[in-house]
């Protein structure tokens, strides 16, 4: 029983279930006065949709040159990171064995806050000192929501120096 003059605090929760789709502004009939004259209170709650969160690169795959042992790293390529949904994404610097991967634009340390329609770059090059082979790796840039990354594969190769053989009839003086 409220008197009057007396205030009253209530806890009004929205139906589970509602989209931005559904209007939700009502107004409820909550209760009678000890007069039994209505009194109604009006409700309002905005209902938005669920962000998405989406991180993209470009270009997805980084295939180097060929190299030769004892090589010095080739220049890097470029790859853009960018948040196309429609919540705000934190991105980490990925660590690699074969790559070094250098923050660009977009990064503050080894993070990258990216709000929707942003991108961060990174500039991935070949670590120099492998022997010959092949190297292959999957660079997972990954962020503050589980789940939510993006992949990019990098790799080179690494040749190994052939013996040079000279015979005498290719000798002229």
């Amino acid at each position: 029983t409220i008197s009057p003059g007396d205030t009253a605090t209530f806890t009004v929760a929205p139906k589970p279930g509602l989209t931005a789709k559904t209007n939700p502004n009502t107004v409820k009939l909550l209760f009678y006065s000890t007069e039994r004259e209505s009194v109604s209170l009006t409700v309002r709650c905005t209902v938005s949709e669920a962000p998405t969160y989406i991180l993209e690169a470009f270009p997805s795959s980084l295939t180097f040159e060929e190299l030769y042992e004892g090589y010095l790293p080739p220049a890097g390529e470029t790859v853009t990171l960018s948040n196309t949904g429609t919540g705000a994404l934190e991105v980490q610097l990925p660590v690699s064995a074969h790559f070094d991967i250098a923050p660009g634009e977009g990064w503050s340390g080894n993070v990258a806050s990216l709000a929707p329609g942003e991108s961060a770059e990174v500039l991935v090059t070949p670590k120099a000192g492998f022997a010959a082979g092949t190297y292959q790796e999957s660079l997972s840039f990954n962020t503050d929501r589980p789940g939510v990354g993006a992949q990019v594969s990098a790799s080179f190769q690494v040749k190994q120096y052939g013996d040079i053989i000279i015979t005498p009839a290719e000798i002229t003086v």
